[in-house]
């Protein structure tokens, strides 16, 4: 794809059409990634992508307690 080179304020930018922002870059971050003769452009993952789906399906399991000494010996209830 050729685009131009625009003036945005006082720097200089591309702009990269709809579609693929939004299937690329839908969290609207990027990775700069400085090569040889190009430059490569990457979306980031965010950190706690999917969290919700993870915390979920790990609360439907059950939760297993590790006992120790003073579990046993020194504390009651």
């Amino acid at each position: 794809m050729i685009t131009k080179i625009v003036k945005i304020g006082n720097s200089s930018g591309i702009r990269l059409p709809k579609n693929i922002i939004e299937r690329y870059f839908s969290n609207r971050v990027a990775n700069i990634e400085f090569l040889d003769n190009e430059i490569k452009l990457k979306p980031v993952n965010t950190v706690r992508k999917d969290w919700d789906i993870l915390f979920k399906t790990k609360s439907e399991e059950p939760i297993e307690f590790l006992e120790n000494d003073f579990d046993k010996d020194e504390w009651e209830w």
